[in-house]
């Protein structure tokens, strides 16, 4: 099955959004979300499904996604995972794919060479973001060097 980068995203935007501590005055006492909740979310109602749950069950495989107890699989599907929130690993990921502009940017570029792994946009993307912080006109740089190198390919 194809793995669907936007749907890991998506995912990993909406665990970090929605998933916080219920009350502050217990701070060991986070909400849950059975992985079927985050399923039939309307967040995800137009969203193929079985691209979804393959998303969410990798991430959750590769320790992206934080789980109060240890997600149950059967033959590699995911049976039972009540998420929690991010792990460190899964906001890293996020945090350099969060930017809509980079994140557009590093995908429609992408097309033009072929698929890449998430782990290779990601990185591109976390370093195009770094570029933003000392020059606003990174992303049309990205575009421009981007197309120089496509044109000596």
């Amino acid at each position: 099955m194809r793995l669907n980068h936007d749907y890991v995203r998506d995912i990993l935007l909406f665990i970090e959004k929605d998933l916080d501590y219920k009350d502050s005055s217990n701070p060991n006492y986070r909400n849950e979300l059975p992985f079927g909740q985050l399923l039939v979310s309307d967040k995800f109602s137009k969203y193929n499904k079985e691209e979804l749950t393959y998303a969410l069950e990798l991430l959750t495989k590769e320790g992206f996604i934080d789980c109060a107890k240890n997600p149950y699989f059967v033959r590699g599907s995911l049976m039972q995972a009540d998420i929690i929130g991010l792990t460190w690993s899964g906001h890293q990921l996020l945090d350099n794919i969060r930017n809509d502009t980079v994140w557009n940017a590093v995908k429609e570029k992408s097309k033009k060479f072929g698929k890449f792994s998430l782990n290779t946009l990601a990185t591109c993307a976390g370093q195009l973001t770094i570029a933003l912080m000392s020059n606003p006109n990174a992303v049309q740089n990205f575009f421009d060097g981007v197309n120089n190198i496509g044109n000596m390919v």
